[in-house]
């Protein structure tokens, strides 16, 4: 029964965390449309930013120019 509850509160807060992180990432390529259309469309993908959960820098995804 134990284990059970611990397996329900450790979905429920990855539930969370990823629901944190899916609207972050919109938010973020939302503003980046609006304010430098440049560097949005050297933005990867959309699942990719959300899958890298490690970075919170959008920065950090913006390729270089070529």
């Amino acid at each position: 029964m134990i284990t059970l509850l611990c397996l329900l509160i450790a979905f429920l807060f990855v539930l969370f965390l990823g629901t944190t992180r899916n609207d972050w990432v919109r938010r973020k390529r939302i503003r980046l449309i609006w304010h430098d259309f440049a560097s949005y469309e050297r933005l990867p993908s959309y699942v990719y930013m959300v899958l890298c959960f490690w970075v919170w820098d959008v920065k950090k995804f913006i390729r270089e120019e070529k």
